[in-house]
């Protein structure tokens, strides 16, 4: 089968960056009816790396994959998240870093929704040591086989465990060792301690 990116590539052969959504990688359909423009090629990791989008993409063997936009609901849980993390950062000696490239390989980045780092972090541009917790906030178009199979990701280059929240139906999750769990009340993971009841009842 010929990979993705070649086969955009063939199909599209111009200089304009390939920017997809991230549901057609998952079903491994290709339609050009999705793609956000006419003409198309991939571009290389270094270029991924000095350019900006908004909101930001993950990237992979040179495919910009579009993230799911967020709602109201999704950016307001990650608005109280980030200020949690902020008013706590030296009592839990860590820095909550919203949507940070994440290096999952050579080719491969992602941007989780927010990740967790050491508080004497050494301010790299590009996070490239696993953090020690990764969130992923879902919103209504996400499905919970494709956040878990980014959680995956972080826990194979030694993320310890991941958190997902779902703001609709105010569960949280755990996602550790190919496993996912109902959150407890009062989710640790180090010092970092948050209720989710507290958080939902937030937004």
């Amino acid at each position: 089968m010929m990979p993705i990116a070649a086969f955009l590539f063939k199909r599209f052969p111009s200089r304009m960056p390939l920017r997809i959504h991230s549901y057609i990688l998952r079903s491994n359909a290709i339609s050009a009816a999705v793609i956000r423009s006419r003409r198309y090629m991939p571009i290389s990791e270094d270029e991924y790396l000095h350019a900006s989008y908004s909101p930001d993409c993950d990237y992979i063997d040179g495919i910009v994959v579009d993230r799911t936009l967020g709602q109201f609901d999704h950016s307001n849980l990650q608005r109280v998240l980030v200020g949690l993390f902020f008013l706590n950062e030296k009592n839990w000696a860590v820095l909550g870093l919203p949507e940070q490239r994440l290096r999952i390989r050579t080719g491969k980045y992602r941007v989780p929704d927010l990740l967790v780092v050491p508080l004497d972090y050494d301010r790299s541009p590009i996070v490239v040591v696993a953090p020690l917790l990764c969130i992923e906030i879902l919103s209504p178009d996400d499905r919970m086989p494709h956040i878990l199979e980014r959680c995956w990701e972080y826990n194979e280059i030694g993320v310890p465990e991941s958190w997902i929240f779902d703001p609709e139906t105010k569960k949280a999750f755990i996602a550790k060792d190919h496993a996912v769990t109902v959150a407890p009340e009062l989710p640790r993971c180090g010092k970092v301690e948050i209720s989710s009841a507290d958080l939902f009842a937030r937004i």
